[in-house]
């Protein structure tokens, strides 16, 4: 049986363990768990010409909620971002190698807002993989894949 399973939702694909639960909480925002708690949150919208500074205006919807944040560098272990977005990462937490990552897709400008919950580090190294594999619906070598259930 195969470990892994394709998960897509409105334009955004990953591939995850059968063992993660994914819930879709709004037209554009997952949250990934395993056992009940909390690994990886993805908000995503579309670019709108009339926003400035994209990254910054969602980092201070972040800061409403979530205060002491700060920019931090992109671990090398998720470097493959920059491949497919443009990628600015904050944090606060000791524990995580970043707590918050704002990514915009260089094909379509879409925003991915993601955000991680404590981990393992089993769960760290399954989760970067997990990141490898999200694209967006502008990836023209991919089939559109909608569906949120196998």
């Amino acid at each position: 049986m195969n470990k892994l399973r394709k998960v897509g939702c409105n334009g955004k694909r990953l591939t995850v363990p059968r063992t993660w639960e994914v819930h879709l909480v709004g037209e554009k925002h997952l949250i990934i768990e395993e056992d009940f708690s909390p690994i990886l949150e993805i908000r995503w919208k579309k670019f709108r010409k009339k926003s400035g500074n994209r990254s910054l205006s969602i980092i201070k919807q972040i800061e409403k909620t979530v205060t002491a944040l700060r920019e931090l560098t992109l671990p090398s272990e998720w470097s493959f971002l920059k491949y497919r977005y443009d990628v600015t990462c904050y944090g606060k937490s000791e524990n995580l190698p970043f707590d918050t990552a704002v990514c915009i897709c260089k094909k379509c400008q879409s925003i991915l807002l993601f955000q991680l919950s404590n981990q393992t580090k089993e769960t760290e190294t399954l989760l970067v993989d997990c990141m490898k594999s999200l694209s967006c619906q502008c990836a023209a070598d991919k089939p559109n894949f909608w569906a949120l259930q196998d």
